[in-house]
């Protein structure tokens, strides 16, 4: 039977931006505290709203909401993240949807899962087309100084790196490192911008990466290290 006293899938988008009066988001705690199901549909509302966010579709006043009551999340952003990984792989498809939307939500957890359990996103794949890479996002809080190393597959062609960087004015390059020998990745990277992040993306080749443990470099244009990640690729990645 449906709860005609339900909130509605707006309502609970609002409440999430805190858009509702005191009165109505209150009310809405107080549901939110005994009702599992609308707890579940909160959570997918709160999915399809970073999925909007990640393809810019949200309007200004949404927008500026979202930066300012959602990214003070640290797993909201690294959720952000994985979503436009997706969502720049949908675009490379020519914009169609390659999953139906409920199927696309259940990725979107995985993905977050997969952050927070191994500090990484891991390969974003399609089942089309084949030339679509796999997608890799190294972000400030993973870098130096984690529990544990990163890990990932060893790529069979390429992959593209998606890095977190600190100041979106400066250029960048990267470099990974091997018993102490630095070989370059990719120089002069502009940082993009989207929701108040910045970063840079490269297209790595799998002969550059090799196996096995490696430290990935963000360099700024100064020549100083502004961060690095410690990766085993291969073997325990895969």
């Amino acid at each position: 039977m449906t709860d005609a006293n339900a909130p509605t899938d707006d309502t609970l988008r609002r409440w999430l931006l805190q858009q509702l009066t005191d009165a109505d988001a209150q009310a809405l705690d107080a549901r939110l505290m005994h009702d599992d199901a609308l707890a579940e549909r909160l959570r997918e509302a709160e999915t399809d709203l970073i999925d909007d966010a990640a393809r810019g579709a949200l309007g200004a006043d949404d927008a500026e909401a979202f930066r300012r009551y959602r990214l003070v999340d640290p797993q909201t952003r690294e959720r952000l993240v994985a979503a436009r990984a997706f969502a720049r792989l949908r675009e490379e498809e020519g914009g169609q949807e390659v999953v139906r939307r409920p199927h696309r939500r259940r990725l979107a957890w995985l993905a977050a899962a997969a952050i927070a359990a191994a500090a990484i996103v891991l390969p974003m794949r399609w089942t089309s087309p084949p030339a679509t890479l796999p997608t890799y996002v190294l972000l400030a809080q993973t870098a130096r100084g984690a529990e544990a190393a990163l890990t990932l597959p060893a790529p069979q062609t390429a992959v593209r790196l998606q890095v977190e960087v600190a100041d979106a004015t400066r250029r960048y390059a990267l470099a990974i490192e091997t018993n102490g020998r630095r070989t370059p990745l990719a120089r002069d990277l502009v940082p993009r911008e989207a929701d108040g992040y910045a970063y840079v993306e490269a297209r790595v080749e799998a002969a550059l990466l090799g196996q096995g443990r490696r430290r990935v470099v963000l360099i700024a244009a100064s020549g100083e290290v502004e961060r690095d990640w410690t990766v085993v690729v291969g073997a325990a990645g895969e």
